[in-house]
């Protein structure tokens, strides 16, 4: 407690009036001076009991209001990051399928191409194989490797069985184009 006594102090010790002499004594004086102060305090700041009640219900409402704009904010703000995150998800989804016909079609793509080039090859051998037969010799190769040309007998054909590879590596190859289309094994 402070040294002097403080009006606080002199207001809760003087109110202690049981008897009528104590509140027209000394007490009682002190009392009603501490009490004139409040109330010239609030007379010269308009603070009436009415207007203070007023506000105290106002202050409560608006207290109210607060925290309901707050709980209403923060539901408002975890809503949203749902639906944030909701649409994330489904933008990866729909990527991930996007890339996965990318990556599907690169796929046939590559395949396509490999069967072109497996085309080129066969083709490339046909007409080697006919150059071969007009110019009447045979390629032999020995086990270590060498080439030797020898001349080709008479009843053989070197471009007819080269043919019948190329006519089913281009069925195979518009099997890949059109996939609606019955494979030759089908058809047999």
């Amino acid at each position: 407690m402070p040294d002097g006594p403080s009006l606080l102090t002199r207001i809760v010790a003087s109110i202690r009036a049981l008897l009528p002499s104590d509140w027209f004594g000394r007490a009682g004086q002190r009392f009603r001076d501490a009490t004139q102060a409040v109330s010239d305090f609030a007379e010269e700041h308009h603070l009436r009991p009415k207007d203070i009640a007023e506000e105290g219900i106002e202050l409560g409402r608006r207290k109210l209001e607060g925290l309901a704009n707050q709980e209403y904010a923060t539901a408002l703000k975890d809503f949203a990051d749902a639906e944030q995150k909701t649409i994330e998800t489904e933008f990866q989804r729909r990527s991930l399928e996007s890339k996965v016909r990318r990556e599907e079609a690169q796929a046939q793509k590559e395949e396509v191409e490999v069967r072109l080039a497996e085309l080129k090859v066969i083709e490339a051998e046909v007409q080697l194989r006919q150059k071969l037969t007009e110019a009447g010799v045979i390629l032999y190769r020995d086990s270590a490797g060498n080439l030797t040309a020898l001349s080709l007998p008479p009843s053989c054909d070197l471009v007819r069985p080269a043919e019948r590879r190329l006519i089913e590596a281009r069925q195979d190859a518009g099997a890949l184009d059109d996939p609606h289309q019955p494979s030759s094994s089908a058809e047999d």
